[in-house]
């Protein structure tokens, strides 16, 4: 497998879990930019830092977490962990219609006991 970014410059690959892979890239002006890449979907994703981060890294994964680093106008340098996704899970139907029955028998329990 080959994996090409959307600059068209050569990639480093750092790590793999599962179907993703981590690894860095330089754009047109050299700057590095950390990227993830799924392997099933063959769909390729820079990372970006906050706002003024010029490069990022990525250095490896474990799981789901990302290690890696930016640094801001090329000098200072911070580390992060991330995860892989960035999308927080979304409860299945059953976990609400659970909580509403459940919030019903405690109300139902103390509408009963004040009486």
């Amino acid at each position: 497998i080959t994996i090409d970014n959307p600059a068209g410059t050569p990639t480093s690959i750092y790590g793999i879990s599962g179907n993703t892979i981590v690894g860095n890239y330089n754009d047109t002006n050299s700057n590095s930019h950390a990227f993830l890449y799924d392997t099933t979907t063959a769909s390729f994703t820079t990372l970006t830092g906050p706002s003024g981060a010029d490069t990022t890294f990525a250095y490896g994964i474990s799981g789901g977490n990302i290690v890696g680093g930016y640094s801001v106008n090329n000098s200072s340098s911070f580390g992060f962990l991330a995860t892989a996704g960035g999308v927080a899970s979304v409860p299945e139907p059953s976990a609400f219609a659970m909580l509403a029955i459940g919030g019903l028998v405690l109300g139902g329990y103390a509408w009963r006991k004040k009486k």
